[in-house]
């Protein structure tokens, strides 16, 4: 018999720089180069697997348990390229393409274990390594357009869809095998197809001589990448906030929800999940 506990933990962050430009009184043109290094936040996620457990071999009775623990660091660069087209008075247009690049993963990893035997000593045994690798991360390139139909100063709705090209998404290893990080296939048998998310929104501004308070509600359609079709998940969002002079404060909640999801991780084990994510954004503007 055995127990097994895993857990898996961390952050990814990017610094930007940001450029925006004006073109034409209806179009404008912005690009972000976004650095993926250590900053506010470690680049990096670690998973540890622990396993105890106990049996008998040769009838005799023995225990059992192990620790794995890999920690990945991850660095990059790549660019957001932007543009909005004021098509009409009332109607825009939005565009936005994420460049691909080749991150730099560093894998550490070690393993222990050990067996005790507790009426037969002389067999008890131990074992530990570790070793570090150098590997490289595909990341998938992805675009998205939308559009905003103004109803009045005060009434706005959107629709957009955003692509993203995970059959892109491969994992090199130190000795050049590349596999699926989303299967854990070898990238010659894994078929995973892009994701298509679909949004649609709107807001409506309470405006006052002094201040503006918005009202916004959306709902979307928001697949993740699976072995053989995507995993559907659905959603909405609600969020308020409150415009003073120069200052903007925005805050949003977010339900995100699939069911029977996640099989192409655990294929063998006949493993389906439900998840129910919730998440909560606050944002703060000062205009210079």
């Amino acid at each position: 018999t055995q127990d097994v506990d895993y857990d898996q933990d961390g952050t990814l962050s990017a610094w930007g720089i940001a450029y925006a430009l004006e073109v034409t009184p209806i179009f404008s043109f912005g690009v972000t180069f976004n650095f993926w290094e250590d900053g506010i936040y470690k680049n990096k996620w670690e998973q540890k697997i622990v396993q105890k457990g106990a049996g008998s071999f040769a009838g005799n009775q023995f225990k059992f348990e192990s620790l794995s623990v890999d920690e990945f660091y991850f660095s990059g660069f790549n660019a957001n390229l932007g543009i909005l087209w004021n098509i009409t008075r009332k109607l825009n247009l939005g565009a936005v393409l994420k460049t691909p690049f080749t991150a730099d993963i560093q894998h550490k990893s070690s393993f222990s274990s050990s067996i005790r035997f507790p009426d037969f000593p002389a067999a008890d045994s131990s074992f530990s390594n570790s070793a570090t690798e150098h590997e490289d991360l595909d990341m998938p390139m992805s675009y998205g357009i939308g559009l905003a139909y103004r109803f009045s100063d005060n009434f706005t709705a959107s629709f957009d869809v955003y692509r993203t090209i995970w059959d892109d998404f491969k994992l090199k290893d130190s000795e050049g095998n590349k596999i699926s990080p989303i299967s854990g296939l070898p990238s010659n048998e894994s078929d995973v197809d892009p994701t298509y998310q679909v949004r649609m929104g709107a807001e409506y501004l309470f405006i006052q001589p002094k201040y503006v308070i918005p009202i916004r509600g959306g709902v979307f359609y928001d697949p993740a990448p699976a072995e053989g079709s995507p995993d559907d998940y659905y959603g909405f969002s609600l969020g308020s906030g409150i415009g003073i002079g120069r200052f903007i404060l925005d805050i949003a909640y977010q339900y995100r929800f699939g069911n029977n999801v996640g099989s192409s991780m655990l294929e063998n084990l006949d493993f389906s999940e439900d998840v129910k994510e919730h998440a909560l954004y606050l944002s703060m503007i000062f205009h210079f």
